[in-house]
């Protein structure tokens, strides 16, 4: 059973089906319509420079105090919405995504902290990923196929500035 507020919106009871295949009548659609509705909002929510802002908080990242100069992840949003928007199956041609990217690209093609390399890392790849083609099983032990030249580059760049900072770091 899935209850409460994660099932349904209603607070009852949803029954579950043993087999993963079977969902229970209009649980499909209203995932589908909370997808379509969650890529509505990441795409309402780019800004006009391509990018979904720095991240905010009331706190300081690794403690400290605010000195008006914090370091606040503003590749790290970005990827984080692009990888989202991929995932939901929304084609990399998509104007949105070009323009994501353009911001990644043309200001923080290799970012500052191991935290937005990977976060930039998983979308990058997510350009190649074919479990956003098809179901899961379908593709299970298919290698992904990354595009040859600029995104493959771009990933192994990513990959060895995280690699890197690890090896500084012991």
């Amino acid at each position: 059973l899935v209850g409460g507020a994660g099932g349904g919106g209603d607070g009852a009871a949803v029954p579950i089906d043993d087999d993963e295949d079977e969902l229970p009548t209009g649980l499909n659609a209203r995932i589908e319509h909370a997808i379509k509705a969650g890529v509505r909002y990441l795409k309402s929510a780019q800004l006009p420079d391509g990018s979904w802002g720095p991240i905010e908080g009331n706190a300081i990242y690794g403690g400290g105090e605010k000195t008006g100069n914090e370091y606040r992840h503003p590749a790290g949003s970005t990827a984080l919405a692009l990888y989202t928007l991929l995932k939901c199956k929304e084609p990399v041609d998509d104007p949105v995504i070009k323009k994501g990217f353009g911001f990644l690209r043309s200001k923080h093609k290799i970012p500052g902290s191991s935290y937005e390399i990977s976060a930039m890392l998983l979308a990058v790849t997510a350009v190649a990923d074919p479990f956003k083609k098809a179901s899961a099983s379908e593709l299970q032990g298919e290698k992904i196929k990354f595009p040859a030249g600029d995104w493959r580059e771009w990933a192994q760049k990513l990959r060895d500035a995280l690699l890197d900072r690890r090896k500084k770091a012991g």
